[in-house]
């Protein structure tokens, strides 16, 4: 285009090159103010913003460049999500080559809307009844796994390396199905467990891939390490403000039973579905499915309908009432 402008117009021509020789633009040609393409749409704001300082305040260049500034930095929003979400997609690629799941029931870990939150290593600690005339406490002996954990946004995925870059699954289990819990050790010695670098918790998966509970005691090599992993693990949801705070991976879903409507504006009509975000009192902020919209409404709107949050939140109210029952029986 530019160079058909040069051949084409004496005028466009000769104005670039009084521009061109102007101190302003410091004796440098066109061609250096030209964009390279793939730096071409993060530095178009920058470019917006520069005309946006040179301009009246209220005049209308300048209300028309500030709409498009605004375009811009929500195209360049969209563009680094789309950056974001293609490297995540070859990251879980690139693991789902390396997972053996062996005879266990395989499951396709790659999706648009996973990705990998946290990869690390861990120590599983096991007993084993011996008939050896040494025995440690509780009549068995101790042994240890090396593991690795693979946390996506939504699964966890239990495994022990096979080589350089093999892993062979041992169990998998929904993310908001865990239950990880802190040992002490000084309030309860246990048999086995290394006297330094030992950061003891009980893992517990409610519903493994055999969809039975299944629990490990886990130890990691720094206390740091054990508060990540448990802070990553722990789907309560959180409390800000007298508001309740729901993990982006476990939030309850509702329908509308009637429509609502916000400033005349419909929020959501009957049998509409919309996932909450937060919750206060009687008001709930919730987001329509395969929308970016949020709105405030009334509880008494909507009601919840199943979903992995509630099936989650039974399974983890059955397991505390089991082990509740459980110690009292001991006791």
């Amino acid at each position: 285009t530019l160079r058909k402008l040069m051949c084409d117009s004496a005028w466009f021509a000769e104005t670039l090159r009084g521009l061109e020789a102007s101190h302003i633009c410091q004796s440098l040609s066109f061609h250096s103010f030209l964009m390279l393409p793939m730096q071409r749409v993060t530095r178009l704001p920058l470019l917006v913003s520069a005309l946006l300082s040179r301009l009246p305040e209220y005049s209308d260049e300048h209300i028309t460049a500030r709409e498009c500034m605004e375009s811009l930095n929500k195209l360049v929003e969209d563009c680094n999500e789309g950056a974001r979400s293609a490297h995540r997609t070859e990251e879980l690629v690139n693991i789902s080559k390396q997972l053996d799941f062996r005879d266990m029931k395989y499951i396709d870990i790659v999706s648009p809307s996973r990705w990998l939150v946290k990869q690390g290593d861990v120590v599983r600690v096991q007993w084993k009844d011996t008939n050896e005339s040494v025995r440690l406490t509780f009549g068995k002996r101790n042994s240890k796994q090396s593991l690795v954990l693979f946390l996506l946004t939504d699964l966890l995925v239990i495994t022990k390396k096979k080589g350089d870059d093999k892993f062979a699954v041992i169990d998998y289990c929904n993310r908001n199905l865990v239950y990880i819990s802190q040992l002490e050790r000084e309030d309860s010695p246990i048999p086995g467990l290394p006297e330094t670098n030992c950061f003891p918790a009980w893992l517990t998966l409610l519903q493994n891939n055999l969809n039975k509970t299944q629990e490990m005691l886990l130890y990691f090599t720094t206390e740091k390490e054990r508060s990540t992993w448990m802070s990553l693990l722990t789907s309560a949801p959180v409390q800000e403000s007298g508001e309740t705070v729901y993990a982006d991976w476990d939030r309850p879903l509702v329908e509308f039973s009637r429509p609502c409507c916000e400033d005349d504006i419909v929020v959501g009509e009957t049998g509409q579905r919309a996932e909450v975000l937060r919750s206060r009192a009687d008001m709930l902020l919730v987001r329509g499915e395969n929308t970016r919209k949020q709105a405030w409404v009334k509880k008494d709107y909507t009601r919840e309908i199943a979903s992995d949050h509630l099936r989650a939140k039974n399974f983890k109210q059955r397991y505390n009432f089991l082990k509740s029952l459980s110690e009292e029986i001991g006791t």
